[in-house]
C-alpha cells in the first residue's frame, strides 16, 4: 500500500524475513533490542490478519521472543 511505512520499509533496518513476516529494527529504539514483528501482508492490526496466518503470527511471536530473551534476558512481546 502507497505510504505505508510497514510497506515499504528501508531494506537496511529488515532483521529477518520469513513466509508471512518480517523483523524491523526499531527505528531510536526504546530500549536496546526493540524490535518490531509485521505482517508482510497489509493489515490494519494484527488482529485483522486472516484466520489461518494468526496461529503463524503466535509462532514467530514466540520464535522471536526465544531470539531477544538469548540475547539480551528477559523481555516483554507487547
Amino acid at each position: 500500500m502507497e505510504g505505508c511505512f510497514f510497506c515499504d520499509p528501508a531494506k537496511d533496518r529488515i532483521l529477518y524475513i520469513s513466509e508471512h513476516f518480517y523483523v524491523l529494527l526499531g527505528l531510536g529504539p526504546i530500549v536496546e533490542g526493540y524490535v518490531i514483528l509485521v505482517a508482510r501482508e497489509h493489515v490494519r492490526s494484527m488482529f485483522d490478519l486472516p484466520t489461518e496466518i494468526r496461529k503463524v503470527y503466535e509462532q514467530e511471536k514466540q520464535h522471536l521472543k526465544t531470539v531477544i530473551n538469548d540475547i539480551y534476558g528477559p523481555s516483554i512481546i507487547t
